[in-house]
């Protein structure tokens, strides 16, 4: 049982670290931006939902960027042009995630405001 409650602590303390990056608090106050935008226009709850849904995959990437990011950094201290590749890999994979929700949440906004 001990076993078990460590790795809920352990992935606790994970989810904090990450819930506090830098670059996770970005997009985390864009998203309650977003939905808080999205709730003011009071739009149907399949809509908010979606919204919300695209939020948290864009927070997602960031996440999984940052725990790249920070593999990178361990394993490389220096810099390395083969790692800046890989970095700005992940940097466009957010950016690839964030874009394809930013055309999604404006076609949601198009339907809501026609």
């Amino acid at each position: 049982m001990k076993y078990f409650l460590d790795k809920f602590r352990n992935a606790f303390k994970g989810l904090k670290n990450l819930i506090f990056d830098k670059s996770v608090l970005i997009q985390e106050v864009i998203a309650v931006l977003v939905i808080s935008f999205f709730s003011f226009l009071k739009v149907d709850y399949k809509i908010l939902i979606v919204v919300i849904i695209l939020c948290a995959l864009v927070i997602l990437a960031e996440m999984i960027n940052t725990c790249l990011e920070q593999v990178l950094d361990f394993i490389c201290p220096h810099y390395d042009e083969n790692v800046r590749k890989i970095k700005d890999m992940g940097a466009g994979f957010v950016l690839f995630i964030a874009l394809i929700a930013l055309i999604i949440g404006l076609g949601l906004l198009f339907v809501v405001i026609k």
